[in-house]
């Protein structure tokens, strides 16, 4: 569990910096903390799902499951229009606002698996033995 709240805290400081950096127009700063964000959210996912192993989630935790796996697939349908709007700002001001506002979305959203599996976990028995 330490390993994975580790990895989580990392992903979620590492994220505050993207948008810091994104917002302040860093764009060197921001495409590394980008990579350093995808890095550690590997690493938080691998981390869950290795302590979810122990868990048990029945009743209302697999409905929380269940709704957690919907936002991180929402999640990851928005990684490739996020990239691709970062891509195309990098040549073409216009894009910012979209670009601003597909990231913002994402945020959310990431803060919303991060309560939701927090809620399930939670909820979750550990296996017996």
């Amino acid at each position: 569990m330490t390993q994975f709240l580790i990895a989580l805290a990392l992903t979620a400081t590492v994220l505050v910096a993207v948008v810091w950096s994104g917002a302040t127009r860093r764009r060197s700063l921001h495409y590394g903390l980008v990579v350093l964000f995808f890095s550690s959210l590997g690493w938080a996912i691998y981390e869950a799902e290795s302590y979810g192993r122990q868990l048990v989630f029945t009743g209302s935790a697999e409905f929380v499951k269940q709704l957690h796996f919907g936002a991180v697939a929402i999640v990851f349908l928005t990684v490739p229009v996020l990239l691709v709007t970062g891509v195309r700002l990098s040549k073409d001001e216009s894009m910012r606002p979209m670009h601003g506002s597909v990231a913002k979305f994402f945020v959310v959203m990431v803060l919303v698996t991060i309560a939701l599996g927090t809620a399930m976990t939670i909820m979750a028995e550990t296996v017996q033995p």
